[in-house]
């Protein structure tokens, strides 16, 4: 009898851990198939016609490690884009800077966040539109892939939670023309990277820069290359930067702009300028060295 109810025991313990393993399982992939989500989040609740209004694109990572995102963003032809910042965004480095594509009504962005990040509510991008008529309005995500921090740089399952609008047919006059943008400060510090891939421009020598801007956001980047730290011109440019002094002999500035105009600037000196500089130096030294040694024996 005691034989008999250790076996039903047994059966019991091994039917509950049977459940449990199925519920575990079934939470764990679950939460392995919902690694991320994109959703466009509005700051007003009634929008008229002619209203200018702030929209976010956020990301919620699900607890999982993300380091790379790419994304389209299309919106109806009752709103106007008036401005996109990207002033507070947790994406460090724009393979891709956030902008209206040739094709009506269409924005492609696409960037890394080295060494990965875990967020519940990060934002992207921030965008100022403007509505033109009333009516049913939509800002839709589409194409979006996130890339998980491992190894492979994995595809996350994404899930979207895209925008609709009603606009009211009463017009606003508190919010005529383009929304205030108030930056007080210049783009924050950033560093210049220099690096040759044979993947990259031919593996030729190339700059990598990334600089962020908590206000209005960065307009453009400027580049110069002093050659021998004595003359060059700046151009706009876009990170990666190609070098167009192959020996790597010129003091490179970057100048980051905002939306508002301000600036900041960071200076990279070269290795081999230092070398060369030195050399020069020491060379001049050992030249004076000599000549006093000639004169005193004179």
């Amino acid at each position: 009898m005691k034989v008999q109810n250790v076996k039903i025991k047994m059966k019991n313990d091994n039917l509950k851990f049977k459940i449990f393993l199925t519920i575990f399982l079934g939470f764990w992939i679950a939460h392995a198939t919902n690694a991320a989500e994109l959703k466009l989040k509005k700051t007003v609740e009634l929008i008229n016609i002619g209203d200018t209004f702030d929209v976010s694109l956020v990301l919620n990572t699900e607890n999982e490690s993300i380091n790379a995102m790419e994304a389209s963003l299309k919106y109806s032809d009752n709103l106007e884009l008036q401005n996109i910042s990207d002033g507070n965004s947790i994406i460090n480095l724009w393979i891709s800077k956030p902008k209206l594509e040739d094709s009506k009504n269409s924005i492609f962005l696409s960037g890394l966040v080295p060494g990965g990040i875990k967020t519940s509510e990060g934002v992207v991008l921030n965008l100022i539109f403007k509505s033109l008529n009333s009516g049913q309005g939509n800002i839709q995500i589409e194409n979006a892939k996130v890339f998980l921090n491992d190894s492979e740089a994995s595809d996350a399952k994404v899930k979207i939670s895209n925008l609709n609008l009603e606009i009211q047919k009463n017009p606003s006059v508190a919010s005529q023309g383009q929304k205030l943008v108030l930056d007080f400060l210049p783009p924050d510090e950033f560093k210049i990277y220099l690096s040759k891939d044979r993947n990259v421009f031919d593996n030729s020598l190339f700059l990598s820069f990334n600089a962020q801007d908590k206000g209005s956001g960065i307009n453009r980047y400027e580049v110069r290359e002093k050659f021998l730290g004595i003359w060059g011109d700046w151009k706009i440019g876009e990170s990666p930067y190609p070098l167009s002094d192959k020996l790597s002999l010129s003091i490179i500035e970057v100048k980051a702009v905002d939306n508002v105009g301000r600036e900041r600037e960071t200076l990279f000196v070269p290795f081999r300028l230092y070398l060369l500089y030195g050399g020069l130096v020491i060379l001049l030294i050992i030249f004076l060295i000599i000549k006093i040694i000639k004169r005193i024996k004179t």
